[in-house]
């Protein structure tokens, strides 16, 4: 009920709140639509998050029309921001080329090294594969850094990189460390 108010008198923090409990239905009923409206409010206000959900909403014509165009565009505005989930959607959608836009290996680099630097997993070996053969240095260091994060699969990648000496020596006692704490898992 806080929320509701100071989101209504335009405080752009209890807007994004307030669409996202309306997104996810929490506490009151589920309404994409007013979400989506108070996301894109939060959004002009310059809250990096309300972007993120705004962009992921018109991408997926989730509860609103569909227009990539603008998803791009709050992804963007977004990533800029700092926020890491708009990061990888973005630098994703010029990695492969998505929507009919031109593929831009340049694009996708930047953001995925800027979301990886910032300790998003899913962007770290996308990141390493796309500088391994031309700074295997910076791959290895990524791949490193990915490895190192609590996340099954990408440990298990690691591992077997490991144990069959692709891109890395051979070490099968730290590939056999890395698979048991993805097993772990």
């Amino acid at each position: 009920q806080y929320i509701k108010r100071a989101a209504k008198l335009g405080e752009k923090d209890a807007m994004f709140n307030y669409g996202l409990m309306l997104y996810q239905g929490k506490l009151i009923s589920q309404n994409k639509v007013e979400a989506c409206k108070y996301f894109l409010l939060s959004a002009n206000l310059g809250n990096a998050d309300a972007m993120y959900y705004y962009a992921l909403m018109k991408e997926n014509g989730d509860g609103v029309s569909y227009d990539i165009g603008d998803a791009i565009s709050y992804y963007k505005k977004s990533a800029d921001l700092g926020n890491v989930q708009s990061m990888f959607n973005y630098a994703l959608i010029f990695k492969i080329g998505r929507y009919g836009y031109a593929i831009n290996y340049t694009i996708a680099k930047k953001y995925f090294k800027k979301s990886a630097d910032l300790n998003f997993v899913y962007s770290m070996p996308i990141y390493a594969n796309m500088v391994r053969n031309t700074n295997k240095k910076e791959a290895m260091k990524y791949y490193n850094m990915s490895a190192d994060q609590n996340y099954c699969f990408i440990k298990h990648q690691y591992a077997m990189m490991l144990y069959d000496g692709d891109f890395f020596n051979v070490d099968k006692k730290k590939a056999a460390k890395y698979l048991k704490q993805a097993a772990d898992m």
